[in-house]
């Protein structure tokens, strides 16, 4: 059986892969950092997601920091 406590943690995990998708997909390439701030999310739940994604094969690794940004490589939809 599973808790309900589970489930909203599911859920909720969804909806915030929903959300850096959508922010992916709506501003083009960007780094966890500002992913982060796009969306209030953690930067550590940014990079899980993220993480997430990438296995998923829905978005890669763009590698080009746009100048003045901090974080990581940007990412893009696949």
């Amino acid at each position: 059986m599973v808790s309900s406590r589970g489930v909203r943690h599911d859920s909720m995990r969804a909806r915030n892969l929903s959300v850096v998708l959508a922010t992916i997909h709506r501003s083009g390439p960007a780094t966890r950092a500002a992913l982060a701030e796009r969306t209030g999310l953690t930067k550590t739940t940014v990079s899980s997601l993220v993480a997430d994604l990438l296995e998923a094969g829905v978005v890669a690794e763009g590698g080009v920091v746009r100048g003045g940004e901090r974080g990581g490589p940007a990412w893009r939809s696949g």
